[in-house]
């Protein structure tokens, strides 16, 4: 397995715990039966539909908009490269 996938789910699998840790997600105040199906389901479109969709409209869009950028940053570290994602990551957030 490539060390930038490992080390993806590694920081995806230590925020699933801090989060399991730290919030009662399991026993939220007021929380009922459909809201766990609403979030299941709604987990379940993002991962099978919009993130896929979302990543191969952008890899076509860029390949149309800008196609002499393709590999541009393939040269780089691994830890520039988790870096970068990181920042836009957060930028996606707002």
């Amino acid at each position: 397995m490539k060390p930038e996938i490992v080390v993806g789910l590694a920081i995806l699998l230590g925020f699933v715990v801090l989060e399991l840790m730290f919030t009662r997600f399991f026993q939220k105040p007021g929380q009922t039966r459909a809201d766990a199906i609403v979030e299941l389901l709604s987990t379940g479109v993002l991962i099978l539909i919009t993130q896929p969709v979302a990543l191969m409209g952008g890899a076509y869009l860029a390949g149309v908009i800008a196609p002499s950028a393709a590999g541009a940053i393939a040269g780089w570290s691994i830890a520039a490269k988790i870096g970068l994602l990181l920042i836009f990551d957060d930028l996606m957030q707002y």
